[in-house]
């Protein structure tokens, strides 16, 4: 009995003296991986051969936002650009797996009801020679149009003083001419990546 004890307990040494040889000290979790265990996603994402950046936001609550930077390789770009744009778990895996990766709260970026009333009264032509661009509208059929306008630093949609009930009939100029009635906040600029 003492021999069959003393040879199970000399199996369970070998063994588990096997088992530490195969344990790997478990990789430590990127600031991304932790991001997205909190619930957060990626908004916008910019990236060559030697650099990645991304926006990162909670549901669509535009309440916290984080600036996330790493290095880049060419291998990494080619992996990037390799994944069909539908697979967010690939970029997911992509990006949990980068390293030195820095991430900063840019919450301030957002704009207060105060900086938001700057834009009130002004031209749209001002705004755009303040670096900001048309990227869409939306309305018509009996719905007066809103303009949606990207900035360097957040973009918004803006509702004009004066009606506009017909895009077509709107030249480039006289957009130019409209005021911005009302600016609201719809999110930080993925420009700011280039930053």
């Amino acid at each position: 009995m003492k021999k069959i004890l003393a040879l199970i307990l000399a199996l369970v040494m070998i063994c588990s003296f096997a088992a530490c040889g195969n344990n790997e000290p478990a990789k430590e979790e990127n600031e991304l991986a932790k991001l997205y265990a909190d619930g957060f996603a990626t908004r916008s994402v910019v990236c060559d051969e030697e650099s990645w950046s991304a926006l990162f936001m909670k549901d669509e609550s535009l309440e916290i936002i984080y600036k996330a930077t790493a290095p880049f390789t060419k291998e990494l770009y080619e992996q990037y650009e390799a994944i069909d744009w539908e697979d967010e778990a690939a970029y997911k895996n992509l990006y949990c797996n980068l390293e030195n990766v820095t991430v900063e709260d840019i919450t301030y970026l957002i704009p207060t009801e105060e900086d938001l009333q700057q834009f009130v009264g002004m031209k749209f032509g001002e705004l755009e020679d303040l670096g900001w661009y048309n990227s869409g509208w939306t309305g018509g059929e009996g719905e007066a149009y809103t303009f949606y306008y990207d900035g360097p630093i957040f973009y918004g949609s803006i509702v004009p003083e004066e009606t506009v009930m017909d895009i077509d009939d709107l030249s480039t100029n006289d957009m130019r001419e409209l005021t911005v009635k009302e600016m609201i906040f719809m999110g930080i600029s993925s420009s700011i990546l280039d930053q």
